[in-house]
């Protein structure tokens, strides 16, 4: 029991704390148009992994609260069923099966808090380059151009 306890705890500690995305930046004015670009990509990107992240984490946090439930039916129905040994077996096995749900509920839906939040803040950022693409009259044909162009070989 104390080695589940220290792996739990071990997972408890494994949760990554992601940078903070700024909505705006000081250097924000200096951007050109395909820098705004880039950047506005790039939060595409994040959004998309932020999405899944969050959806993956609501998932294992659903699927550990199921978990615990199903373990305290498992034991009344061999109780019930007159399977001593095997309601005795579960019963042992039921605070362990329950502390490692909860632990696995807690760290995903820890995760799922922090995938919505860095969610919500590569939407603000995008919001913010967007409005600035706009307002310096940037052109999208014009970004697409410029990045078909071969860039220049240095020596």
């Amino acid at each position: 029991m104390r080695t589940v306890v220290i792996v739990i705890l071990s997972a408890l500690s494994l949760t990554s704390i992601a940078q903070t995305i700024e909505r705006v930046k000081l250097t924000d004015a200096e951007l050109t148009c395909s820098q705004i670009y880039a950047e506005i990509d790039e939060m595409n990107k994040i959004m998309g992994i932020a999405k899944s992240d969050r959806d993956a984490s609501a998932t294992t946090a659903t699927t550990a609260g199921l978990t615990q439930q199903a373990t305290g039916v498992a034991v009344q129905a061999a109780a019930m069923s007159g399977s001593l040994g095997a309601a005795v077996g579960l019963a042992q096995a039921a605070p362990l099966l329950g502390l490692f749900g909860s632990a696995t509920k807690g760290v995903a839906d820890a995760k799922e808090k922090e995938a919505a939040e860095r969610l919500g803040e590569a939407k603000a950022r995008k919001e913010h380059l967007t409005g600035l693409f706009v307002s310096k009259n940037c052109k999208l044909s014009d970004v697409k151009q410029e990045a078909a162009l071969p860039s220049p070989k240095l020596n």
